[in-house]
């Protein structure tokens, strides 16, 4: 059902006027569809820790609010060598405070990822004609597997904004 509202969107931009796809289609709907997918998809997911990558950004995040970066859910209590912890300083603070709660990680990477499509929005009004920024901004928010991912607590959404940041305040 995702992929068929995408190929829709996509046939609605490409055989109507840009003038009338465009005005359906902002970017601002764009990301409350996302949002609101995305949401549900936190609420019917897999259980946390079904990617074991979310877990251990989440787990690191722990680790790192109690001063160390360690797989404490070990009983040897390894260090984290395989991830780099980048991503588990960025949650450190929610993990901190709400460590029995992953769904606030869930929801971090989920706004990360709207504030992606507002950016990759910008980034391509700044650089193409009018209607091709909608066009790529929807066109990667009403994606099926950014809707699936974007609520899981992996670094992809932090590293997409965080480029498209600096391309966007360097261009």
């Amino acid at each position: 059902s995702n992929l068929s509202f995408f190929w829709l969107s996509f046939w609605l931009c490409w055989n109507y006027s840009w003038s009338i796809s465009c005005f359906f289609f902002r970017i601002f709907p764009a990301c409350i569809v996302t949002f609101r997918i995305s949401t549900t998809t936190i609420k019917l997911s897999a259980l946390f820790g079904f990617f074991h990558d979310d877990a251990i950004h989440w787990i690191g995040a722990k680790s790192l609010s109690q001063g160390h970066y360690r797989l404490f859910a070990n009983p040897f209590d390894p260090p984290l060598v395989n991830y780099p912890i980048g991503y588990s300083l960025f949650l450190a603070p929610l993990a901190g405070l709400f460590f029995s709660y992953p769904e606030f990680g869930q929801a971090a990477s989920l706004i990360l990822s709207v504030i992606g499509i507002f950016l990759i929005w910008k980034l391509s009004a700044a650089l193409l004609p009018s209607p091709w920024g909608y066009f790529f901004a929807l066109w990667y928010g009403l994606h099926p597997i950014v809707i699936r991912y974007a609520s899981t607590v992996l670094s992809d959404p932090l590293f997409l904004v965080f480029s498209l940041a600096i391309f966007w305040l360097c261009g």
